[in-house]
């Protein structure tokens, strides 16, 4: 096998081996490029930081929130820098978060540009010596392997995660309830705590209930017990009929002292209304005769007649045993009936009189 001979001269001791000098134009890989040809694609990556990022070292600032870097070339214009350019920097600022974002110069280039996050939201959080890489997209610049981000605090992650925000790495504080359940007093309260609830408590209240009821008095006292939830309408029965008049003088029911004469009987009562087509009242002149009286039929001659009456507005209460009082009013038996006089025409359809006749 044939072997490379390389010449060789006499140093005057031993014969040394000549090594030629040539040009790298003129040597060539196995691929068939020069050397040269080599060395210049290799300068032109350098130069080329679409296809790699170029690490600018420690930033300098122009401005609240703004960076600035140094480049090995300057460009004319932000037009020039080509689009897909990746740079890496440190900050060597303290933490700072700027609400309008943070910006980043080119040194030798005028103005300055946004940096993004991927989505397109402001980058605004800084972190002292944090290395941070960009790419340009022809207007801004998009920050590159961000990882996660976010608005969180300790208190919203539950208690003993991790997650990672704009602050940094934090482990949550929010205590975990599961299904926290709480029985109610009645008319009372319960603060729920702060924490996270599974969905499964439940605040509930046990009161005894009570539907509708209807209460008809009687001679004893009926408890509506206390602690009991009322479903329905309780209904307390009244009577028209109680009143002084058909209760036996002096006696006290349910408050209503009665005024019927001991020993007298009951034989009629009711409510006559005013009607100025159609009277109920009797009326007297100024002498105290009365005019065109105005009968009412009972089923006998009563003995004692008790009226009471709403006239203009005033209330009153005569008898045929009392007289006339100062409005004019009276009771007159007349046969197997009565009239009632009033001093005043003026009967409305709002007057009217209750009577009870007795024998």
């Amino acid at each position: 096998m044939a072997k490379n001979v390389l010449p060789k001269h006499w140093n005057g001791s031993e014969f040394e081996e000549l090594h030629i000098v040539t040009k790298a134009s003129n040597v060539f890989t196995n691929d068939n490029k020069s050397v040269q040809q080599k060395i210049d694609d290799f300068t032109a990556h350098l130069a080329d930081y679409t296809q790699h990022p170029y690490y600018a070292g420690d930033t300098s600032s122009t401005g609240t929130g703004i960076l600035q870097i140094t480049l090995p070339v300057t460009y004319s214009s932000w037009s020039a820098v080509p689009i897909g350019a990746c740079f890496s920097f440190k900050n060597i600022y303290d933490n700072q978060t700027i609400a309008s974002g943070i910006k980043l110069a080119l040194a030798g280039l005028a103005g300055e540009k946004p940096i993004l996050k991927p989505n397109g939201s402001l980058f605004t959080t800084l972190t002292k010596d944090a290395i941070y890489t960009v790419r340009w997209n022809g207007v801004n610049f998009i920050l590159q392997g961000e990882g996660a981000s976010g608005n969180a605090t300790a208190s919203d992650l539950l208690s003993g995660k991790t997650a990672t925000t704009d602050a940094g790495e934090i482990t949550g504080t929010m205590p975990n309830r599961g299904a926290v359940s709480h029985s109610l007093a009645i008319n009372g309260t319960y603060t729920i705590p702060e924490g996270y609830h599974n969905g499964l408590g439940q605040v509930t209240q046990s009161i005894p209930t009570k539907g509708a009821a209807t209460i008809t008095p009687g001679t004893t006292n009926q408890v509506i017990a206390a602690g009991q939830y009322l479903a329905g309408a309780q209904t307390i029965l009244g009577s028209p009929n109680l009143v002084p008049e058909n209760i036996k003088s002096g006696v006290n029911i349910f408050g209503v002292v009665g005024t019927a004469p001991s020993g007298a009987t009951l034989i009629d009562s009711g409510r006559k209304q005013g009607n100025p087509d159609d009277r109920v009242f009797s009326y007297r002149d100024i002498n105290g005769k009365v005019l065109t009286p105005v009968t009412h039929p009972l089923p006998s001659t009563p003995s004692l007649m008790i009226v009471k009456y709403y006239y203009d507005g005033v209330y009153g209460t005569v008898t045929n045993l009392t007289g006339v009082d100062n409005k004019g009013a009276g009771v007159v038996i007349s046969g197997n009936g009565f009239y009632v006089t009033m001093g005043s025409s003026a009967e409305d359809f709002d007057d009217y009189f209750d009577y009870w006749a007795y024998v």
